[in-house]
This record gives structure tokens, C-alpha cells and sequence, in this order.
């Protein structure tokens, strides 16, 4: 998980120092942050059909955004769906965490509040734009 969190502090150093130009080529930086939370919670979940839709979402998530690079490149649905699946994604890994009950404390599991801040900026982050566009 620390491999993960360290490659999306990267990209975001990348992108907001202006070493990519991101105006350009305004979805990759929403692929690749989605691609990196998408690991974080793929290595961090232990239950075996949650990682499944976790794979499976990545890869429609992944073929969606090849799809509006190519037809849509002024849309910003994009952007949209990268919001909606990280929470989706935070909420299933609080669904394991609940029902498999392994973590005995969970002040004392850094993941929790990782998951937690996901959750609580993305949903954010989400009603803010659906009311601003």
C-alpha cells in the first residue's frame, strides 16, 4: 500500500509542479490518480470477490477513459466516474472491514483513516462539481 500512496503523492507532485502538461492532455492525470487509489485498495483488501469488481471496475474505468480521450476530448464526465468509483471503492472496503471484523482496533489501523479521508473528499469534491457544472 505504501508503494501506492507513494507513486499518487508522485503524480500529484508531477502535475501540480507543471512538469506535465496536463492542459494538453487534461484526463491522464484522472487515470493515473485513479489507477493509484485503485491499487492502494486492491493490496489493501483481503476478501477475494471485492477485489474482483475492483479488477473489473478498473478495466472499464480504464477502457472509459481511453474512450473519451479519443471521442470526447472536452467532456468531463470523466471526472465524474473517477469520483463516483472511489467512493464506491471506499465504501466496499468498509463493507469488508465490518462484515470479516479482523481489525480488532481500527484507531490503530492507518488504512481506516486513509479510507475514511477518500470518502469523506470525494463525496466533496463530487457534489461540489455536480452543482458548479
Amino acid at each position: 500500500m505504501l508503494k501506492a500512496l507513494f507513486v499518487y503523492l508522485l503524480v500529484i507532485l508531477i502535475f501540480e509542479m507543471g512538469w506535465f502538461n496536463s492542459y494538453q492532455y487534461p484526463n491522464v492525470f484522472t487515470l493515473l490518480e485513479y489507477l493509484c487509489i485503485y491499487a492502494m485498495f486492491y493490496f489493501e483488501t483481503t476478501h477475494r470477490i471485492i477485489k474482483g469488481y475492483f479488477k473489473l471496475i478498473a478495466w472499464f474505468f480504464t477502457m472509459f477513459t481511453v474512450a473519451e480521450i479519443i471521442f470526447f476530448p472536452q467532456e468531463d464526465y470523466l471526472l465524474m466516474a473517477d469520483y463516483l468509483l472511489v467512493i464506491f471503492m471506499a465504501l466496499l472496503f468498509f463493507y469488508q472491514l465490518l462484515s470479516n471484523l479482523t481489525i480488532a482496533r481500527l484507531k490503530d489501523y492507518p488504512f481506516f483513516y486513509f479510507n475514511t479521508g477518500f470518502l469523506i473528499y470525494f463525496c466533496g469534491s463530487f457534489f461540489i462539481f455536480l452543482f458548479s457544472n
